[in-house]
């Protein structure tokens, strides 16, 4: 049995998970490391149990827009709160008890609730749409907010005083209290069989429960298990000291280990400071490897780079057109790189130019299409136009190829990780020259098989292999014909892409750190 403990904490060191509203800017994405290998040791059919540690009462949608969905799931917060019951229900806001004379209002975002025109509640929605959250006025101020869980039952309540946060109350599937935590002393009482138990923070009731957990297995299925530890400064010391004697991987991920602090842990960790010493340790960069390894001798270390499956592979080449993927949110030299993309779209009719932005707001994308549109003008630009809602539609292109300039050119919007999924379908080519390229569009394209061209030396990214790294904007142009005209240089990154999908799905990866973890 392998044994995932994911990292899934919001930084209020308040052991809570990440929730969304369906509106956040969510600029942290769900997917990584442990999801990646979670799916790939299930590919190698492998039995594998997802351990989480921290309060996420959403998890099971979670899971399914990671497609984990009937994975084998122990939680702690379940454990304490005393649920047992898996079987996901159906609870919609209208079920609930509200008075007869609640009015209530619409939103773009949310449904507030009003009694004799004092506004008393407002009901909050996850991405999916479904009930997240209650939040509770009395005279204006926030009282009390109550939490569901995606099983269909009341799960905690938050209560406060003054706009702060004083104390969370947590229920199991009948309404009743099991454990209250006090959010300014930090203190706990758990509900148990002989009365009241107080832990003197929370860190204790979990230390407590992961160690039951791992011993309980240990006699179940005896010593034969491995611990798969994603590296959070939440969570390393309590699990390399509370799980026995468990053999352990650690995983690292660039995107969550930024902080000098996470960096110092895993030094921690791999020099035996705790307990327990990882048996292997998991990174998906050279860069990160560099960082915390500081004697490779004394440890074992794999690099893995993450793939995302939920995306097709090189579905692209199928379609005519030849569309360009450009993130702009944060980009310089704008109207410069657009100028250069329109150069190469005017001599190539194929070519499409998908402008791409993540920041949330009303009327944000009609800003930005004016903006293009202008631009488009300025260059005088004449060939092709801005796709806008108020495009024609042109049914006959050669009956109407001399009344309508075909729009080419369209603004797309990226909030969440369904939503990269889906705009990188069927696109050709991503061009990200930001100083920064984002990184979960980055192993999205990768996992689709999309060449990718940045402008800064990336994670991921090997030139001429997976993608182009430009020594100037200069380049550009001659980079786009090197992907675009013909598929000959995109083949070769699909090449590279199949090679790398086929050691991470067909269980050649799972074998290389079974061998390692016994050496």
């Amino acid at each position: 049995m392998y044994y995932f403990v994911p990292s899934y904490y919001q930084k209020t060191g308040k052991w809570r998970g990440n929730s969304w509203v369906w509106y956040a800017n969510r600029s942290m994405r769900e997917f990584d490391d442990i999801v990646s290998q979670i799916k790939m040791f299930r590919a190698a059919e492998k039995e594998v149990t997802l351990v989480v540690s921290c309060y996420i009462p959403d998890l099971r949608y979670y899971l399914h827009r990671q497609g984990l969905s009937g994975i084998r799931i122990y939680s702690l917060f379940d454990q304490i709160q005393g649920v047992f019951s898996y079987a996901p229900g159906l609870l919609m806001w209208e079920d609930l008890d509200w008075p007869e004379d609640m009015e209530w209002v619409y939103t773009q975002f949310l449904i507030m609730g009003y009694q004799d025109g004092v506004h008393m509640v407002n009901i909050e929605f996850g991405p999916e749409s479904y009930l997240l959250w209650i939040d509770r006025f009395e005279q204006k101020e926030k009282v009390c907010r109550q939490i569901y869980d995606d099983r269909g039952f009341l799960s905690s309540e938050i209560i406060y005083r003054d706009g702060r946060e004083v104390e969370q109350i947590f229920y199991n599937t009948y309404g009743r209290k099991t454990c209250t935590y006090d959010l300014v002393q930090g203190t706990v009482l758990v509900k148990g069989r002989d009365g009241l138990k107080k832990y003197e923070k929370m860190e204790d009731l979990v230390r407590e429960c992961i160690e039951r957990y791992f011993l309980e297995q240990k006699k179940k299925c005896g010593s034969s298990g491995v611990l798969v530890l994603s590296a959070s400064t939440f969570h390393n010391r309590l699990f390399l000291e509370g799980s026995g004697d468990i053999v352990t991987i650690l995983s690292c991920y660039s995107e969550r280990n930024t902080e000098q602090t996470d960096i110092y842990q895993i030094k921690m960790a791999i020099q035996g400071e705790y307990k327990k010493t990882p048996a292997l340790v998991l990174v998906d960069t050279k860069e990160l490897k560099e960082k915390i390894v500081e004697n490779e001798r004394f440890i074992k270390i794999e690099e893995i780079s993450p793939f995302d499956t939920r995306l097709k592979l090189g579905s692209s080449q199928r379609i005519r057109a030849k569309k360009i993927f450009l993130p702009i949110q944060g980009l310089n030299n704008q109207r410069e790189i657009i100028k250069i993309i329109a150069q190469y779209m005017e001599k190539n009719l194929d070519a499409e130019l998908v402008i791409a932005f993540s920041e949330p707001g009303w009327g944000r994308q009609e800003k930005i299409e004016e903006e293009i549109k202008k631009l488009l003008e300025e260059l005088d630009i004449t060939s092709f136009s801005l796709e806008t809602k108020n495009s024609p539609i042109v049914e006959n292109a050669q009956q109407d190829e001399e009344k309508v300039v075909p729009a080419r050119v369209k603004v797309v919007r990226y909030l969440t990780e369904q939503d990269v999924i889906q705009h990188l379908e069927d696109i050709r080519l991503l061009v990200d020259l930001r100083d920064s390229p984002e990184l979960y569009l980055q192993i999205a394209a990768i996992s689709s098989g999309i060449p990718q061209v940045n402008l800064s030396q990336t994670r991921y990214v090997r030139h001429l292999k997976n993608g182009f790294l430009l020594g100037s904007i200069d380049e550009l142009f001659d980079t786009l014909c090197y992907y675009l005209d013909g598929l000959s240089n995109w083949n070769q990154a699909l090449v590279h892409a199949v090679e790398d999908i086929r050691l991470y799905t067909g269980g050649s990866l799972v074998k290389k750190i079974e061998t390692l973890l016994r050496k």
